[in-house]
């Protein structure tokens, strides 16, 4: 079914919460004075008050294909409870709301989960303008005894009656059918494994909803990492969709956006095929060509990178590639590619852009002088050659007007020395916006960015569908 809005699963989902709702009061009322609570009798004289609930919310008849990415992206991510009409708690309730799954017109599935009291609850949520309304899921059903019970079946209560959201800065204000308001701030990870964090760890850079107006990223360290990173220092380009013929902008150019196969079967949870490339065909023949790509979609959330091989004038071939510090089955769901393909121009007469290639990275710093002096450059690169398959990371440092340091940084469970060069492209950009005789909009940027998604805005004036979007690690 195209809609998300599933009235009878929200009904359900009402329904059960309710049922928990009256066992929790009932147990609560039911328990021992050493408990705290107030023990309450009931007698055959003494009927059984059940209260009476709000009714949920109306359904959205909000297709998924008609969603605005812009509308609703400020409240991905994961969200800590700072103030509920006045109630306490003894743990600290946490919400996520996360990425919509499948890139092949299969049904989007927007997720979403809560916990932090006794359970931990999964499910799927839709958000249009100011509407909110969230869908049941999966519980881990434990037991939950005493004051906690009453907590969390009253929490669970008030998400499935969910009507309304909005988000400013790093807050976020939700408000249920009968009123009552909770409080969010934006937190890490929902799930946060014990440990320390390094912040020299690997991290991968990962994108989502990208449109015209904007898109979401976030880092990701490798699967057997504690999860937790300090915001990192991340550079980006969009480039609106397009192509040149050189003959307006000093050089040709093009972008595309390329679906890769996907090999995870997420209902046996098992790797269906050995990984594979995806072929793009470029629509214009290069005789040197330089190109950079990213994932623009975030199905699957396992650590992972794109890496290439047989770069040749009229095409390319893109992988994604897993790390494997958690678990040896590196089997990807399908991801949206974009990639822009040039003809290298390093040391040319073209203002404001420098596009050219490293053939011979390693793990070990090198130094790349630029053509031209530049204002305030931005740098993105990226992928790698599969020269070598472990597998890892482009990253950067030491931007100046003249130059910058390039590397290809292994996963941290990997030795870290990188045998076998790999040939890496890069491009160089002025930090805001940059129009090129052909009106294509370029703009780049760096940003701080945290282990949860996290809304990036563009400025530009690109076209509804939106740019292409590359992202590099700045060390």
């Amino acid at each position: 079914m195209e809609h998300i809005s599933r009235w009878l699963g929200h009904t359900e989902y009402v329904r059960v919460s309710l049922v928990v709702a009256v066992l929790a009061l009932l147990a609560s009322g039911c328990s021992s004075g050493d408990s705290g609570t107030t023990t309450t009798s009931v007698t055959d004289n003494s009927p059984l008050t059940v209260p009476v609930f709000p009714d949920p919310p109306s359904p959205l008849d909000v297709k998924a294909s008609e969603l605005d990415f812009a509308a609703f992206r400020p409240i991905l991510g994961n969200w800590e409870l700072i103030s509920f009409s006045g109630e306490s708690f003894d743990g600290t309730p946490r919400i996520s709301f996360s990425h919509a799954q499948n890139a092949r017109g299969k049904r989007l599935s927007y997720m979403a989960g809560w916990g932090g009291l006794c359970n931990s609850h999964g499910g799927e949520f839709l958000a249009d303008g100011d509407q909110l309304r969230t869908f049941a899921g999966s519980s881990t059903l434990v037991g939950c005894l005493g004051e906690i019970s009453r907590q969390e079946a009253m929490f669970s209560l008030w998400y499935a009656l969910a009507e309304t959201w909005s988000v400013d800065g790093d807050g976020l204000s939700i408000t249920s059918v009968d009123g009552v308001t909770a409080l969010f701030k934006r937190s890490t990870p929902f799930f946060r494994p014990n440990g320390s964090d390094s912040e020299m760890d690997t991290v991968a850079p990962r994108l989502h909803l990208v449109d015209g107006t904007g898109f979401v990223m976030r880092i990701e360290e490798q699967s057997s990492a504690d999860g937790l990173h300090e915001p990192q220092l991340v550079n980006w380009l969009a480039w609106g969709a397009g192509f040149a013929d050189g003959s307006a902008d000093g050089f040709a150019w093009e972008t595309a956006s390329v679906i890769t196969p996907d090999f995870w079967n997420y209902q046996t949870r098992q790797q269906v095929v050995p990984d594979a490339f995806a072929s793009a065909v470029f629509e214009h023949s290069y005789r040197e060509p330089c190109f950079i790509a990213e994932m623009n979609t975030y199905h699957g959330t396992r650590p992972a990178s794109v890496r290439y091989q047989n770069l040749t004038a009229s095409g390319v071939q893109l992988l994604i590639e897993e790390e494997s510090s958690a678990k040896v089955n590196t089997g990807h769901t399908d991801e949206i590619v974009g990639l822009l393909v040039a003809e290298c121009n390093s040391g040319s007469d073209v203002r404001g852009i420098e596009i050219g290639r490293v053939e011979d990275l390693t793990e070990k710093w090198w130094l790349v002088e630029l053509g031209e002096a530049f204002a305030d450059p931005v740098v993105v690169a990226g992928p790698a050659s599969l020269n070598d398959g472990d597998p890892g990371l482009v990253e950067v440092r030491n931007v100046s007007s003249s130059s910058f340091e390039i590397r290809f940084n292994e996963w941290d469970y990997l030795d870290g020395a990188h045998r076998d060069a790999e040939s890496v492209s890069y491009v160089v950009a002025e930090r805001g916006i940059t129009v090129l005789a052909s009106g294509v909009v370029i703009e780049a940027d760096t940003a701080p960015t945290k282990d949860a998604l996290t809304e990036v805005k563009l400025t530009g004036d690109f076209d509804e569908g939106g740019p292409i979007v590359v992202a590099t690690v700045l060390r």
